[in-house]
């Protein structure tokens, strides 16, 4: 009986010290995986960063393009207003023009009906 006790013990015994030896393959791992996560989750952060400074990035681009957008409306405004003065200028010249002649025409005819009297 006593050695029964015994074997049954050293079962124990042996069925324990495997129990624990998977118990430390098991911390290992869990160790590993847990190295593993926070590596991960380093990398997270990381691209969490390269997201947040390429969104920065971008709004800069947009403000600068809203800043573009607006000079070249200015420039488009400027361009029809200054064909609007040229139109004018033309509109204008051309009636000097024709004041001129009708001016040159009368003095022809002053001076052709001097000639004659």
């Amino acid at each position: 009986r006593a050695t029964e006790l015994e074997a049954s013990l050293a079962l124990e015994r042996q069925s324990k010290e495997q129990s624990e030896e998977e118990l430390e393959v098991l911390r290992g791992k869990n160790l590993a995986e847990e190295a593993r996560v926070a590596e991960l989750e380093a990398q997270v952060k990381e691209g969490e960063e390269a997201i947040a400074e390429a969104k920065g990035q971008l709004l800069q681009e947009e403000i600068a393009k809203a800043k573009l957008n607006k000079q070249l409306d200015e420039v488009v405004k400027l361009q029809k207003e200054f064909q609007s003065r040229a139109a004018e200028a033309e509109s204008w010249l051309e009636q000097e023009r024709q004041a001129i002649a009708e001016a040159k025409d009368e003095l022809e005819e002053a001076v052709r009906l001097r000639s004659i009297l």
